[in-house]
C-alpha cells in the first residue's frame, strides 16, 4: 500500500509557523514578568509613601498639642470655607512612582454639650407643648441652645434624627437610662438615622406615625473651621406613645412602663417605689395609692424577647381614682392583669355599679363568666360595650370574641370612685374608651397590646 506523508515544503511551512507562535508567547510572557515586577515596586512605594505620609500627619498633630508648635517644615495654606478662613499645614511625599499630597487642620474642635429635647410628656409643637400621643401634626425639636466654648474654631453644627429599634417600651426618665441595654436601646447599636442626610436644622420636619412605640434622639455633630467633624452629642431619647386609637374618645391611660420621675417617691432607673399611677391622657383620672402614704413597686419584668415595666400590688395596698369618669353610655375597656394563685377571682378593677375580675365581669344584676383565663398568667383583657343595645363583648388575648348580652340595660355605666388592685394582683396598663370601639379600631389597641406584652 502506498503511504503519503508532509512533503518538504509542508515540514518546512509548519515549523515557520509554530517557530512564529513561540515567538509571540515568549514576548507576551517576558512582558508579562516585567509588569509583575513594576506593580511589585509600585506596590512597596505606595506602602512607603502612605508610612511617611502618616507619620508627616502625627507629627503635625503633635507640634500642635504644644505651645509653641514649630511647623516651618510644613507650607500653609488657607481657605474659605462657609464665610471662614480654615488654616492648613501642606503634606507632600514623593515617591519612585508617584507622590502623595494631604492637608492638616490647624485646629481640632472639642466635644460639643449634650443637646436636650423634651421628655414624653412635653413633646414639641413649634413652641407649644402638646399631648404626648402621636397626632398628624407632632413634631419634635430640641429646646435648649448649643453652647459653643470657642467660637472661634466653630464652623457650624450638623442635626440627625435617629429612631430606635423596635422592643423598647420603658419610658427612660433619666439621662444615664440608655446605659442599660436589656431595658432602653442604646446608643447607636439600637438606633438608625432616619431623615436622609444630616441637616444644619434640630427641627424635625418627618411624619412620626411609623415611629409609634419607639424611641427618637436627636445627635448634633460640631464642625470646626479646619473642616473636622467633632465627636457627636447626643440627647435624651424620646419616647413616641405607641397607642394606635387616641383622640377626645380616649379617657384614661394608665401604663405602668410610662411612669415618671414626678410619679416616684424614690427614683431608680429600672425600678422603684411609686406614690401614684399617673393618667396619660392629660385627664387627670390619676390612681392614687391608698392608704395615703402607700408605696407599690414598679418592677421591670421580661415578656417575650422586650421588658415592660409592672406594678405589684401588696397587701391591703389599692389605687383610688382620683378624678372619677364620666358616667358611659358606651365603652371599651383594656386591662393587662396577672393574678397569683388564688387571685383569679379577685376584683382588680371596681366602681359603684361594676367590677372586674380575671374570670368574671359583674355590670349591675349580670354576673357575666370570663372564659379561657387561669391563675398564675398574664392575660390581656378587652371589654366593649353599648349600654343602650345590652350587648357586650369580651376578648381574652387574641382569641375569639365572647358576646353577651345585658339584661338590664342602664342607660348609663357610672364609673365614680374607680379602684385599682388586690392582694397579689400585677397590672401593666388599662385604657377605657368612652365609646365601643369599631371593630378595626378595636383591633389594632389588642393587637398593640398583645404584641407589647407577648400575650397571643
Amino acid at each position: 500500500m502506498k503511504q503519503k506523508g508532509f512533503s518538504m515544503v509542508e515540514a518546512i511551512i509548519s515549523v515557520c509557523i509554530l517557530s512564529a507562535i513561540s515567538v509571540v508567547l515568549v514576548m507576551g510572557i517576558t512582558h508579562a514578568y516585567a509588569y509583575l515586577h513594576k506593580m511589585k515596586g509600585l506596590t512597596a512605594d505606595t506602602y512607603v509613601i502612605m508610612q511617611e505620609m502618616e507619620n508627616a500627619i502625627q507629627d503635625i498633630r503633635d507640634e500642635l498639642e504644644l505651645a509653641t508648635p514649630d511647623l516651618s517644615g510644613y507650607p500653609t495654606q488657607s481657605y474659605s470655607v462657609f464665610g471662614k478662613t480654615v488654616t492648613t499645614y501642606e503634606v507632600y511625599i514623593a515617591g519612585k512612582y508617584g507622590s502623595a499630597w494631604s492637608l492638616v487642620g490647624e485646629n481640632t474642635y472639642g466635644e460639643l454639650p449634650v443637646p436636650h429635647i423634651t421628655v414624653l410628656a412635653q413633646l414639641m409643637k413649634g413652641n407649644d407643648t402638646t399631648a404626648s400621643y402621636l397626632n398628624n401634626d407632632l413634631s419634635v425639636s430640641s429646646t435648649e441652645t448649643l453652647n459653643v466654648e470657642d467660637s472661634s474654631l466653630y464652623l457650624m453644627t450638623t442635626y440627625r434624627w435617629y429612631v430606635s429599634k423596635e422592643g423598647y417600651y420603658i419610658r427612660s426618665n433619666d439621662e444615664t437610662d440608655y446605659l442599660n441595654s436589656d431595658y432602653y436601646p442604646t446608643f447607636p447599636t439600637d438606633y438608625v438615622a432616619i431623615g436622609g442626610s444630616a441637616g444644619t436644622s434640630e427641627k424635625m420636619d418627618l411624619s412620626l406615625e411609623t415611629y409609634r412605640g419607639r424611641h427618637v434622639l436627636l445627635a448634633a455633630t460640631p464642625v470646626a473651621t479646619s473642616g473636622k467633624m467633632g465627636t457627636p452629642a447626643v440627647s435624651n431619647p424620646v419616647y413616641i406613645s405607641g397607642l394606635p386609637v387616641t383622640g377626645s374618645s380616649l379617657r384614661m391611660h394608665l401604663d405602668a412602663s410610662l411612669v415618671g420621675i414626678d410619679d416616684y417617691e424614690t427614683y431608680s432607673s429600672a425600678s422603684g417605689s411609686i406614690k401614684k399611677w399617673t393618667d396619660f391622657t392629660g385627664h387627670g383620672h390619676n390612681a392614687i395609692l391608698m392608704p395615703q402614704d402607700s408605696l407599690i413597686a414598679n418592677t421591670t419584668l421580661p415578656f417575650g424577647d422586650a421588658y415592660a415595666n409592672v406594678l405589684d400590688f401588696g397587701s391591703g395596698v389599692t389605687a383610688q381614682i382620683e378624678s372619677d369618669l364620666e358616667p358611659m353610655s358606651e365603652f371599651t375597656l383594656f386591662a393587662v392583669v396577672y393574678t397569683g394563685s388564688d387571685g383569679i377571682s379577685k376584683p382588680f378593677i371596681s366602681a359603684n355599679s361594676w367590677n372586674l375580675a380575671l374570670d368574671s365581669f359583674k355590670l349591675f344584676e349580670d354576673d357575666l363568666m370570663i372564659d379561657g383565663v387561669d391563675n398564675d398568667h398574664w392575660y390581656v383583657l378587652g371589654i366593649t360595650a353599648n349600654m343602650e343595645l345590652g350587648t357586650l363583648s369580651l376578648t381574652v388575648n387574641s382569641g375569639a370574641p365572647q358576646e353577651m348580652s345585658l339584661s338590664d340595660t342602664e342607660p348609663r355605666i357610672d364609673s365614680g370612685k374607680m379602684r385599682l388592685g388586690a392582694d397579689g394582683v400585677k397590672l401593666a396598663e388599662i385604657i377605657v374608651y368612652n365609646q365601643a370601639l369599631e371593630a378595626a379600631s378595636y383591633g389594632d389597641v389588642l393587637g398593640y397590646l398583645s404584641k407589647k406584652y407577648d400575650l397571643r
